[in-house]
């Protein structure tokens, strides 16, 4: 409205006789004016982000492309920045005062840190900017845009070091709210929620010794991530992961977003550490509901108007636009708000089951409010159709009770593993169409259809190697050694030659997982890219980086996004095998030390079970909520179920 042309009178009503006059016109309607006329229209609508600041909120053009009308909204760097960071903070100050406040020190210093780090993210990250901006430099000497970027970030951040420190013990409340409310700006590779949980976790490590000593083992590894670096790749189309991966690969961005991710790991555990021993399970349980029932109103009214639509995206924070129809994609899963129909069926489901584990240890029954609100979650969880979130919510509920009633250990025990085993029976029995030997190989067969194999002599029937599963034959051809990735190369190898002794080999074992969970297209995909070499297969490439491992071997898939489809897989390629043993030795400490509690067991359990063959962790929301759930031993107390 601010930005308006006072020429309503002017705008033309949208069709397809004038639509010329948008692009003949542009930048002189604004966004409002043309809603004016146009609320009965049909149109869909698009950013064209590298608006400058006069165009921001402006029609720019509009096409008429495959039968629809396409209308461009302007936007900008700079005003991005400033209309959402300031419209997060009025919802972020909305979160009650708690009567004890917690001091951060050295607030200048860790608002300081943060910006040099958001610097070197700009710099780093260029060609996204410039795709994003049309009079982006990272140059500081002869452009003000980047000074004028990093001046609203001190002032983002100056405002909300004020806020936190008397909202900081009531932050873990509205930690549900982030599926509602990702955070993620819309011209910038960049999240507020990200960015405000780096500067609470250089203000705690800057403050506490043993903090300093995993930075400095940090910076060791990353020097030793930034010498595996062979060339630089300028762009990574981050898509949905947008604000939590990096679209670069280089010394800079390697180092921003190792060090970044480690200061949001340590703020967002000290928020956990002093805010789950006193929580009210009851107010945590309601919001874990009402943010389902937000999400599912949210994305019931943006595919009803592209104009909703265009409003949830921007004020948000998504990561890319909204459904804009109730159709599933691929007549399978409905998303919504969410940028995985995954990720937000396991929040749905784990919703429920936080719900049920809560009024179980409270003994209250729930409310008239909250069975309708659990309703909704459970319809959210059906559009969602996540078979997985649903099939592992059922055996944790059951295990549950199994552990609540019976009381006999003897009985107990065997019961557990029995339920355990009984689901994978029932689905290789009924569902999976494939017998164990085709199960076995099919994944490699996957891999080898995305890999550049083009050149493979067929026999009299028509068929090739790989057709008659003769992969090594492949992997022998002198053409083939650049071709295959070394992973494919090591299933292969594996496959044909480990000691026929009755123990299935790895190939077997990971390709007979993947095929009847729907998984050996995804992980063949995976296997024919992840091309490491023995150091980056040891400790990875670097924190939350794809964009070697995307663009480092050429394939058939190097074009879209096309993700590992395991949460396991991904941080293989960002820890290496040492560092996903000492996140798996950790997760199983924690599991050891609190054995007894029943409640914190589970939990994780259903969130493991998931992130075998989902990418949760590359969403920040779903990532925190993980942390919450190792660090929540303190959540369910005394909660032995005998």
């Amino acid at each position: 409205m601010i930005n308006s042309s006072d020429n309503l009178d002017n705008v033309p009503t949208i069709n397809n006789e004038n639509i010329g006059e948008f692009e003949s016109n542009v930048c002189e309607f604004s966004f409002f004016e043309f809603l004016s006329k146009n609320l009965n229209s049909s149109y869909f609508l698009q950013l064209d982000n590298p608006s400058s600041i006069n165009c921001f909120a402006k029609i720019n053009s509009a096409d008429y492309l495959n039968g629809k009308n396409i209308v461009y909204i302007g936007t900008n760097l700079n005003v991005d920045i400033i209309i959402q960071s300031l419209f997060w903070l009025l919802l972020f100050s909305i979160i009650p005062k708690d009567k004890k406040i917690s001091k951060l020190n050295f607030k200048n210093s860790s608002i300081f840190v943060t910006v040099l780090l958001l610097l070197l993210h700009f710099v780093s990250e260029e060609s996204f900017y410039n795709m994003n901006s049309k009079i982006y430099s990272s140059s500081l000497k002869d452009n003000y845009q980047l000074y004028s970027v990093l001046l609203t970030f001190f002032i983002v951040l100056k405002l909300f070091s004020i806020l936190v420190e008397t909202r900081i013990n009531n932050i873990i409340y509205y930690l549900p709210i982030l599926f509602v409310f990702p955070g993620t700006y819309n011209s910038s590779n960049l999240n507020v929620i990200y960015i405000c949980l780096i500067f609470i976790g250089v203000s705690i490590m800057l403050r506490k010794n043993v903090y300093k000593i995993l930075v400095i083992i940090n910076l060791i590894i990353t020097y030793l991530w930034i010498s595996f670096i062979n060339e630089d790749i300028l762009y990574f189309d981050v898509d949905k992961l947008k604000g939590f991966s990096s679209s670069s690969y280089n010394q800079n961005s390697i180092f921003y977003w190792s060090m970044s991710f480690l200061f949001v790991i340590f703020g967002f555990v000290y928020i956990c550490k002093i805010s789950l021993k006193n929580i009210e399970l009851n107010k945590l349980k309601i919001n874990f509901l009402a943010s389902g029932v937000l999400v599912v109103f949210f994305s019931l009214i943006s595919a009803v108007s592209p104009v909703i639509n265009f409003f949830t995206y921007y004020y948000l924070g998504l990561n890319k636009t909204a459904s804009k129809t109730f159709d599933p994609v691929a007549g399978n899963a409905w998303r919504g708000i969410s940028s995985s129909a995954e990720a937000i069926g396991e929040f749905y489901a784990f919703v429920i089951l936080f719900t049920i584990f809560t009024s179980v240890y409270k003994k209250m029954k729930l409310s008239l409010l909250e069975i309708c609100l659990l309703l909704i979650n459970l319809y959210g969880l059906y559009k969602s159709n996540n078979f997985a979130a649903m099939t592992s919510m059922l055996i944790v509920i059951l295990l549950f009770f199994i552990f609540l009633n019976v009381q006999s250990k003897n009985i107990k025990y065997p019961l557990f593993i029995l339920t355990i085993l009984i689901f994978p029976i029932i689905y290789f029995s009924f569902f999976n169409s494939y017998d164990l030997d085709e199960s076995s190989r099919k994944m490699i067969k996957e891999g080898f259809n995305v890999s550049n194999v083009e050149y493979l002599d067929k026999n009299e029937f028509g068929r090739t190697p790989i057709d008659d599963n003769r992969f090594y034959e492949v992997i022998l051809n002198s053409d083939s050694k650049s071709k295959i990735s070394t992973s494919l190369n090591y299933l292969v190898e594996e496959y044909h030659f480990s000691e026929r002794n009755g123990i299935p080999n790895i190939t077997t074992i990971i390709s007979s997982i993947a095929t009847p969970i729907n998984r050996s297209e995804k992980w063949g995909i995976f296997f024919g890219k992840y091309n490491p070499s023995f150091k980056t297969f040891l400790i990875g490439t670097g924190s939350i980086n794809l964009t070697d491992y995307y663009f480092g071997h050429a394939s058939k898939a190097n074009f879209g996004l096309i993700l590992p489809h395991s949460s396991i897989f991904s941080y293989l390629i960002f820890f290496g095998i040492l560092g996903l043993v000492v996140l798996i030795g950790l997760i199983f400490s924690k599991f050891y030390l609190n054995k007894n509690n029943t409640y914190f067991i589970l939990l994780n359990v259903y969130f493991l079970i998931n992130l075998l063959k989902s990418d949760s962790l590359l969403y920040l929301n779903s990532f925190l909520l993980f942390i919450m759930l190792l660090s929540s031993n303190n959540l369910f107390k005394y909660s032995k179920v005998e």
